[in-house]
This record gives structure tokens, sequence and C-alpha cells, in this order.
């Protein structure tokens, strides 16, 4: 499957988001806010609209504002496995 690399980025910081637990990777919710910084704000939401078309991630509503995250074993996949 062709990725982009904001969507490889994407994928990537959810692997190593301070609220994944690393064991559990997969299917593990982190919060959004800790997979995107600031420079991707405006485009943040495009790219994980993106990401669920292709079931790379999961996303749920939190509350009116926050959402979690987490990345599919397709999109694991997509990235070649756990960044090192």
């Amino acid at each position: 499957m062709n990725i982009t690399e904001k969507e490889r980025n994407i994928l990537t910081r959810i692997c190593l988001s301070d609220y994944n637990d690393g064991a559990t990777v997969c299917g593990h919710m982190v919060w959004d806010f800790s997979v995107h910084l600031d420079k991707d704000t405006a485009s943040f939401p495009g790219i994980v609209s993106s990401l669920l078309k292709k079931k790379l991630v999961t996303v749920e509503d939190y509350d009116d504002t926050d959402k979690t995250i987490a990345i599919t074993q397709t999109g694991l996949d997509a990235i070649g496995g756990f960044p090192a």
C-alpha cells in the first residue's frame, strides 16, 4: 500500500506516543494531540481522514474537543513494523 510521508509520520508518532505502552501498539488508543506537531495542525484532519479511509487507524471521540487514535495492524504493516 502506498502512503504519503505525512501519513507515515503520523503512524510512526502513534507508535512512539508517550501514551502508548509499546506492548499493545495495535488498537491501543492514544490522544490525538500527542501525534501531531503544531506545523501539521491545518493538514492533520485531512491526513487522519485519509488514514481512516485506508483502514490504517481507528479514531474515537472522547468529548467535544478531544479524540483518541490507534494504529491498526494494517497501519503497522504499512510502515514496516514498530519503528526502531
